[in-house]
């Protein structure tokens, strides 16, 4: 059952103490019972600086209904099965290229997660992706060993 998020739980306090950047994924495969109470949850996430995302988009049954129901969201995050669907396939990339310039339509950022190699990000980034995770940046990072010794190419 869906019930909005209670603040007073959150120590909203602690989060801008340590400048915490914290992001709340929906994950596709999750089921929304309510849609109302998921957009008003989502919107008090972002009252107090907590981004919330689409997750794996693309891997199960994603819906176009629930991109244009789910309201300010900053991201969707398309699946790594996705992202290597269009490296094995290439035939497919102007297909992937109308699904991407939809969901810019919505106003939504994308996340190409996967990125393994520079051909895939290129060719990512030839059809508008600008946001992307993977091998071919860094491996997963313990969170202590902070951003600032990730390789330059993070800054395309």
């Amino acid at each position: 059952m869906s019930v909005p998020i209670d603040l007073d739980k959150i120590d909203i306090s602690a989060i801008e103490k340590h400048n915490l950047k914290i992001e709340f994924e929906i994950l596709e495969s999750s089921k929304i019972i309510d849609i109302d109470i998921c957009n008003e949850n989502i919107l008090l996430l972002k009252s107090i600086g907590i981004t919330v995302s689409i997750d794996d988009f693309g891997s199960d049954y994603s819906t176009i209904r629930r991109l244009i129901s789910v309201k300010n969201i900053n991201y969707v995050k398309l699946d790594q099965r996705l992202i290597a669907d269009i490296e094995h396939d290439p035939s497919i990339i102007p297909s992937i290229g109308i699904l991407f310039d939809f969901i810019h339509s919505l106003d939504f950022k994308i996340i190409a997660e996967g990125v393994e190699n520079k051909n895939i990000l290129e060719t990512l980034r030839s059809i508008g992706i600008e946001y992307f995770q993977g091998f071919y940046f860094s491996k997963p990072l313990l969170m202590d060993s902070g951003i600032h010794e990730l390789p330059l190419r993070f800054i395309l």
